[in-house]
């Protein structure tokens, strides 16, 4: 689904999953970890062992659409027009292949001749497995994320503003999206990789790295209505856990000029903002 030279951001209902392994890798070189979100039936602990699809925050989709490293796209539409190409014959008619897996048939094969079974038993069960690895197949269906033509692109491409207003968030929590989103900028651009920081009482964890390589060093929040009691746990918690405390707040003023009145636009996000961040440590504690 890649539409080179920038990142495809399929938009699934009003969250963007990112389903193909290559544009996961192309994220990462741009430092955007996400949350994996995909599951397999078979792990025994699903909350540990996860897999795509990636699902990419709000903040990280503005900020890849904002810098020109990503565009929208109609998930559905895209799919939808994959599949003119793919005839219905084609669909239907998908051929069965047989799964042979030498390795697993061995194993198995062991594990019969340890059950001290009589010769014509033995014999009589190994036929059973051959019978069984023939009808051991799977359905080998159409690819439905091949590449569109170039006409076509347009056709499925969705605006910056049309993915903002599909939230069905009220002009309040929009105005609250907007200056977190301008916090998150400052730091992502001073070059940090950047996670939901709610474990720890932020709206962000900030690394210096790639988090596979190093701990979380910030607890970014932003500055605005905070009060003493907030400056006192988040130093104390922050130092607890060996991190940094982050402050961030719009020194111009312009986050408040918004009346309850206006609708909060795509310019809202995408504007200059002057912020300035405050490192808290909690001295001889920790």
């Amino acid at each position: 689904m890649g539409l080179y030279p920038k990142i495809s951001l399929p938009v699934v209902g009003n969250r963007v999953l990112i389903f193909d392994l290559e544009e996961v890798k192309r994220l990462r070189k741009l430092g955007i970890c996400g949350v994996l979100s995909g599951t397999l039936s078979a792990a025994p602990q699903q909350n540990v062992f996860l897999g795509l699809p990636l699902e990419l925050s709000f903040e990280d989709t503005i900020w890849l659409v904002e810098k020109g490293h990503g565009v929208l796209v109609d998930s559905v539409k895209y799919h939808t027009l994959s599949m003119d190409s793919i005839s219905l014959k084609e669909w239907n008619g998908a051929q069965k292949v047989a799964v042979a897996d030498e390795n697993h048939d061995a194993i198995l094969i062991r594990k019969l001749e340890a059950l001290n079974l009589s010769k014509d038993q033995l014999e009589a069960r190994k036929e059973q497995l051959k019978l069984a690895n023939k009808e051991n197949n799977f359905i080998q269906i159409p690819n439905t994320t091949a590449a569109l033509a170039p006409e076509k692109l347009h056709e499925v491409i969705i605006s910056l503003d049309e993915f903002i207003q599909s939230k069905s968030k009220s002009n309040e929590q929009l105005r609250k999206e907007i200056i977190n989103y301008h916090v998150y900028r400052t730091v992502k651009d001073q070059g940090y990789y950047l996670l939901p920081g709610l474990r720890f009482g932020g709206k962000f964890i900030g690394y210096p790295n790639d988090p596979l390589r190093y701990h979380a060093h910030y607890i970014i929040k932003h500055a605005e209505d905070f009060d003493l009691l907030d400056l006192v746990t988040g130093g104390r918690l922050a130092t607890g856990v060996k991190k940094v405390w982050v402050l961030v707040g719009d020194t111009s003023g312009e986050s408040k000029e918004m009346t309850n009145d206006q609708e909060p636009t795509v310019e809202d996000f995408t504007k200059e903002s002057k912020q300035q961040c405050f490192s808290i440590e909690w001295a001889g504690f920790g």
